[in-house]
């Protein structure tokens, strides 16, 4: 019995293990190895995406790096989630929601002028 026990506990806890979630409202706009440092890239999206809106956060968990910025009222609209690949190279994987509207053009755009 405590075998069972503690099989569950490792299968409810194994899920919150992941630094980002993606909801399945989100589509991907953007898959891209770049020659930049995972923290710089994520440094420059955070600030543009900022910029844009002001509800946009960071957060860093080992070698990778999640911007997400946030619409009032209507949750999350895009997130970001930069790895690490090398010292001079990170994977950018950039996903935008359905109800993001004309924000998403600006803040794909920003993502690109980041890289």
């Amino acid at each position: 019995m405590k075998h069972v026990i503690m099989a569950l506990l490792v299968l409810s806890v194994a899920g919150c293990s992941s630094t980002t979630t993606v909801s399945q409202d989100k589509h991907q706009v953007m898959d891209a190895k770049i020659s930049k440092s995972a923290g710089v890239y994520a440094h420059c999206l955070n600030q543009r995406w900022s910029e844009l809106n002001p509800a946009t956060r960071y957060f860093s968990m080992n070698d990778t790096h999640t911007v997400t910025s946030y619409l009032n009222g209507r949750g999350e609209t895009a997130s970001a989630q930069v790895q690490l690949v090398s010292d001079n190279q990170a994977s950018v994987h950039i996903y935008l929601t359905q109800n993001a509207g004309d924000e998403s053009t600006q803040l794909l755009n920003a993502a690109r002028q980041c890289a």
